[in-house]
C-alpha cells in the first residue's frame, strides 16, 4: 500500500490473530507503525458485516461507528530498527526466488494426469 502512495500511520488488530501480543509486535517492527489491539476478538467478522450493512442501506454515514462499538486494549510500538526488516525482507526475497524453480518442479512433479481428470477423481 504504500508503494502505492497510502500513509499508514497505524494499524487496528482485531480477530483471532490479536489475541497474540507475540503477533502483534511482530507486525509492530515490520510495518514500522503502533499496531494496536481492540477488544473484538471472536466476532469480528460478523461485526464488519453489521456495519457494512447499516453503511449500505445508508443507515449510517460511514464506518466510523465501528470504532466506537470496541475499544483500544494494548498497543504494540515499533522497537526494532526499520532497516534490520528491510535487510530481512531482501534476504527473504532472495531466498524465495532461489528456491521458486524447486517449487514450480515440485507442482509440476504432483500436477493432476489427464486420465484422473477425466473421471472426476
Amino acid at each position: 500500500m504504500r508503494t502505492a502512495g497510502a500513509r499508514i500511520g497505524r494499524v487496528q488488530a482485531v480477530g483471532g490473530g490479536a489475541r497474540s501480543a507475540l503477533w502483534l509486535q511482530i507486525l509492530a517492527d515490520v510495518l514500522a507503525v503502533p499496531v494496536l489491539r481492540r477488544s473484538l476478538d471472536t466476532a469480528a467478522n460478523s461485526l464488519g458485516a453489521a456495519v457494512t450493512g447499516l453503511v449500505g442501506l445508508g443507515l449510517q454515514q460511514d464506518f466510523s461507528v465501528a470504532r466506537s462499538l470496541t475499544e483500544v486494549t494494548a498497543a504494540y510500538v515499533p522497537e526494532r530498527d526499520p532497516a534490520l526488516g528491510e535487510d530481512l525482507h531482501a534476504r527473504y526475497e532472495a531466498a524465495r526466488d532461489a528456491l521458486l524453480p524447486w517449487f514450480e518442479a515440485g507442482a509440476a512433479a504432483v500436477a493432476p494426469t489427464p486420465h484422473l481428470t477425466e473421471r472426476g477423481a
